[in-house]
């Protein structure tokens, strides 16, 4: 199965709360995840991880760390979720609803477990990337190269 690094994701804390977003579409109905997306061509995964984390919760943030890179093969069809996921803090905006994302919250690392023990993220890392975020905290961002040629 082949499968190129296009996603991108980000944990981004606040008060020792974590933002999450509910899913609407088609098969993640009610489910939720962190905030992130597939990156733009000619967009840096770090210009990824903040414009998609203000897309889908209306939150500016600043990356503060990388956490590392993660997979989730998904389903019957074996659909490979995998990217690298940055730790963020809130810059500024306020919570936005959508239709491709109805519920915007924080939650706490416990509520956060909560949601991953009862099967309600949609990739399956998620109790993972909190794991390794309380064991070992984030990379440096300069763990990421990035270039434009």
């Amino acid at each position: 199965m082949r499968h190129d690094f296009d996603i991108v994701d980000c944990l981004v804390e606040q008060d020792g709360k974590f933002l999450i977003v509910q899913e609407s579409k088609p098969g993640r109905e009610n489910l939720y995840n962190v905030p992130g997306g597939h990156i733009i061509d000619g967009e840096t995964i770090a210009e990824a991880a903040i414009r998609e984390t203000f897309e889908e919760s209306g939150y500016r943030v600043e990356l503060t760390g990388f956490l590392g890179i993660y997979q989730s093969i998904i389903g019957a069809k074996q659909l490979n979720v995998a990217g690298p996921c940055y730790l963020a803090r809130v810059t500024g905006g306020e919570a936005r609803v959508s239709e491709e994302h109805p519920e915007v919250r924080w939650v706490t690392v416990e509520e956060f477990l909560a949601l991953a023990a009862d099967g309600r993220f949609w990739t399956s890392y998620l109790p993972d990337l909190m794991a390794d975020y309380q064991r070992r905290g984030a990379y440096p961002l300069d763990a990421v190269s990035s270039t434009r040629t």
